[in-house]
């Protein structure tokens, strides 16, 4: 059964991946099958249905049941889609990876889902995404994105990606600043010229050097949560980051935007093997960027793992120039 969904998704085994491995990545993009079939379903009512599209838990409730029936199947992916400390469900992280990749779309006022129209976007030159499409011949699934490698005589002209101390310096020019006399207690500062592999170490409580005229700063809302600032410590002035963009996670893209600015790049690692590309991130990456890792690319250790993916070349060609545009450090290397 699992090498049957394995033809059927266009999904095959690495020359250096475990047993396991291969089975989290069929099983994975399975599941993504499962969930845009079962957006199709038709409610069985007493009268005309009139709303738009199934509902949420209609396929929580029945994807959960196909992925409890896979996993007693096969108990060494267990642990795999139901983490230690992540109270999630695996089927409703799924959903929203679908939705967020516009193979699903929200219906009936977000309370249902229903499959998107079908349609092809071209990322590059030589690759396509499929989108509102279960299962074709010819395609293969690429994590929860069903994509199809389509050479195209037509010269197609790439996204501009800009980089990060471009965006960074507009933001800047366009934010609004207030005066303030006083920082309040417990502020922490981002370091941007720290020489650390991830952001987490460049907090500290004393001004660190500052990149140009501003210091990004971040003070506790509550236990779990912070507010993030921009700081002219010669002007005292200061700029509160609106929370819509910290929900985008747009902090990070500040925290690695400044450390590009400061020359001191986040660096991420790629490994490029036979027949794959595995990324290894230290960091989180803001959503925009997030999502195409989580449309066209496989977890790693777990569906929640959002710092390690593997993916295709074809994928990673796509990638790049966003994570290059985003100001990180690149450093690629061959398997062995």
């Amino acid at each position: 059964m699992l090498y049957v969904m394995a033809s059927d998704l266009g999904i095959t085994k690495y020359e250096i991946e475990t047993d396991v491995q291969y089975r989290y990545r069929i099983l994975y993009s399975a599941m993504a099958c499962w969930i845009k079939a079962a957006s199709m379903d038709c409610p069985i009512t007493g009268s005309i249905n009139t709303t738009p599209g199934i509902s949420r838990r209609h396929i929580n409730n029945k994807c959960s049941a196909v992925l409890a029936e896979l996993l007693k199947r096969y108990p060494d992916c267990k642990m795999w889609f139901e983490t230690e400390g992540n109270p999630e469900n695996p089927v409703i992280m799924l959903r929203s990876r679908l939705l967020r990749n516009g193979d699903l779309v929200n219906v009936g006022f977000s309370t249902n889902v229903a499959l998107t129209t079908p349609k092809r976007v071209q990322l590059t030159q030589n690759l396509e995404c499929i989108k509102g499409n279960v299962l074709q011949a010819n395609n293969t699934y690429s994590g929860v994105a069903n994509i199809v490698l389509t050479p195209h005589d037509k010269k197609i002209i790439p996204e501009m990606v800009p980089h990060v101390s471009k965006w960074f310096g507009q933001y800047i020019k366009s934010a609004w600043w207030h005066q303030t006399d006083l920082l309040d207690e417990g502020i922490q500062y981002f370091d941007s010229y720290k020489k650390s592999r991830n952001n987490h170490a460049c907090w500290q409580t004393i001004l660190p050097q500052i990149v140009g005229d501003i210091v990004l700063l971040r003070r506790i809302v509550n236990k779990n949560s912070y507010e993030y600032l921009l700081y002219k410590p010669n002007e005292y002035k200061i700029h509160r980051i609106d929370p819509v963009l910290q929900e985008l996670g747009e902090h990070h893209r500040f925290m690695i935007g400044m450390r590009a600015v400061s020359g001191n790049p986040v660096p991420i690692q790629v490994i490029q093997y036979s027949d794959h590309i595995e990324l290894k991130l230290r960091i989180h990456l803001p959503t925009r960027e997030g999502v195409l890792l989580e449309s066209c690319a496989w977890p790693h250790n777990s569906i929640t793992d959002r710092l390690e993916w593997d993916m295709p070349f074809p994928v990673w060609e796509y990638i790049k120039p966003y994570l290059a545009g985003l100001g990180l450090k690149i450093t690629e290397g061959t398997y062995g």
